[in-house]
């Protein structure tokens, strides 16, 4: 090989992912009041900043399936309609009535599925800027689940 010639070696750049369990997803749309909402890609830009990582999925872990009634106790304090995806659609058709309660006026676009909420940009909550929660908050919740801070009546 000449002086003027390298060798140059390229090294493929990994994402740093990080699963979390559901609980902590769940524990951010109750931080969202009534009347505003959050999109889903808020929610993941959020937590990557908190925990350092790229990308971070959720599971839900089996011993919580287990328990018997644990997920629907969750998920009766849970305000899932809460969320809607980047462009403003519901995630779930059944949400739309939720939302009507709450104030939202929702509309079909020609060709989607879902129905998506009406000037939605002008209700998002930031999570950033709108609450103080902290990693070792979350790291908790991963770790112990929601019940800790769920009223009395919810624990077994």
């Amino acid at each position: 090989m000449h002086s003027s010639e390298r060798k140059v070696q390229y090294i493929k750049a990994t994402k740093n992912s990080l699963t979390l369990y559901e609980d902590v997803k769940y524990y951010l749309l109750m931080q969202v009041p009534e009347g505003r909402l959050v999109r889903d890609k808020e929610i993941q830009k959020f937590l990557c900043s908190k925990f350092g990582a790229d990308d971070i999925s959720f599971e839900q872990p089996m011993h919580r399936f287990v328990i018997k009634g644990y997920l629907c106790r969750i998920l009766d304090n849970v305000p899932l309609h809460r969320e809607v995806s980047a462009g403003g659609y519901l995630l779930k058709d059944h949400y739309g009535e939720s939302l009507k309660n709450e104030g939202f006026e929702t509309e079909v676009i020609k060709g989607r599925c879902t129905p998506r909420v009406k000037n939605f940009k002008s209700y998002l909550f930031d999570l950033e800027t709108e609450t103080d929660i902290d990693v070792e908050a979350l790291k908790k919740i991963n770790a112990e689940g929601l019940f800790d801070i769920l009223p009395e009546e919810y624990s077994f």
